[in-house]
């Protein structure tokens, strides 16, 4: 079952291990973590801004809010996500770049739509983008970090800072091999100081 921030679970019977996310075992007062069993009679509450995923062989549970069931949810679009809704006015684009292997989602069963990017996660889907070997490396984004700074895509800095849209259009840019314009052209934007 995936469950979405401020969403509750009351799991029922049967086993299950929490294999993304935080909850609150409100049963107990406790916090479970990745890794964690789940308890059957215990109600749990996903913290904010998490979307928990807890696999089981053979369950029962009862639900509360946002969560989503891979039985349910499966096929999307052919994707194996179980936070992003068939009814979402970004499945689309969230399919294209997953047959594209652009996005491969933060973990397992999870895309997480509504966080938001780093410059790094930028950075190995625009590698991905241009067919560079850019898969399975330790951490999982050090062959994209090290191929947009070789290719000068990005200088590496503050690779786990949020990406604004400003710095998606540089290293857009520089994938395109565009010359750099001087000058400070963003101010003559109205939300300059949000990009």
């Amino acid at each position: 079952a995936a469950v979405s921030a401020g969403s509750s679970l009351l799991w029922v019977s049967g086993s299950g291990v929490v294999q993304q996310g935080r909850m609150v075992d409100v049963t107990a007062g406790t916090e479970v973590s990745q890794g964690a069993q789940v308890s059957p009679g215990h109600r749990y509450l996903a913290v904010e801004e998490s979307v928990v995923l807890v696999t089981s062989a053979s369950a029962q549970w009862a639900q509360e809010g946002v969560w989503a069931s891979s039985a349910l949810n499966s096929p999307n679009r052919g994707m194996p996500y179980l936070d992003v809704s068939k009814s979402a006015w970004y499945v689309e684009s969230v399919a294209k770049a997953y047959e594209r292997k652009v996005m491969m989602g933060t973990g397992t069963l999870i895309f997480s739509p509504t966080d938001k990017a780093t410059r790094v996660m930028f950075m190995v889907m625009v590698g991905r983008m241009a067919g560079a070997d850019v898969y399975n490396s330790t951490p999982w984004y050090q062959k994209g970090w090290d191929w947009a700074v070789a290719n000068k895509i990005s200088d590496g800095t503050d690779p786990n800072g949020n990406i604004t849209r400003e710095q998606i259009v540089s290293m857009l840019w520089r994938y395109a091999g565009r010359e750099t314009v001087p000058g400070d052209y963003i101010s003559d934007f109205p939300d300059c100081t949000s990009v």
